[in-house]
């Protein structure tokens, strides 16, 4: 299914994950399903179906839950809620990373961590709530050396805003 996203199939992408899903339920797998929600969140929300996408993400949720897999927990958490600061519930955003953080932490997902930081600083900073974006800051930048290389231009970003406003 994601592989047909990234050819830009949304469509056939959809049904192959349908599918994926009715077969993990079938099977009683529940990490296996929350991670074919988890696909099917994401090629809904890059097709723009956002409503869609984000049930698909709470299902997702549900399902990690049940499973008791906490590294794919964290990991949606986090594609929810950048998906709830782009429709504009940012209160709702800031709550699950926050809990992406946490559950990131008690995974071992440092990787997720650290870009629920991220996001939480850019919340932060959009918001004016300059002391608890540097707090993330302060954070990221002290793990500059373990940043995937992606993140670090954000990183920059985030600093060079946080600058700006003090």
């Amino acid at each position: 299914g994601l592989a047909l996203m990234s050819l830009g199939r949304h469509d056939e992408a959809r049904a192959r994950l349908g599918e994926a899903e009715k077969m993990a339920l079938g099977l009683g797998a529940g990490r296996l399903e929350a991670l074919v929600l988890a696909s099917l969140g994401l090629v809904l929300q890059r097709g723009d179906h956002g409503e869609e996408a984000r049930k698909a993400y709470e299902r997702s949720i549900e399902a990690a839950e049940r499973a008791g897999d906490a590294g794919t927990l964290a990991n949606v958490q986090l594609n929810l809620a950048g998906l709830l600061k782009v429709q504009g519930d940012i209160a709702g955003a800031i709550d699950v990373f926050e809990g992406a953080a946490d559950m990131g932490r008690r995974s071992g997902r440092q990787n997720t961590v650290r870009w629920a930081l991220l996001n939480l600083a850019n919340t932060d900073l959009y918001l004016g709530r300059l002391g608890r974006a540097r707090a993330s800051i302060d954070g990221l930048n002290e793990q500059r050396e373990k940043l995937a290389p992606v993140m670090i231009p954000y990183l920059l970003g985030a600093n060079a805003e946080l600058e700006e406003r003090l």
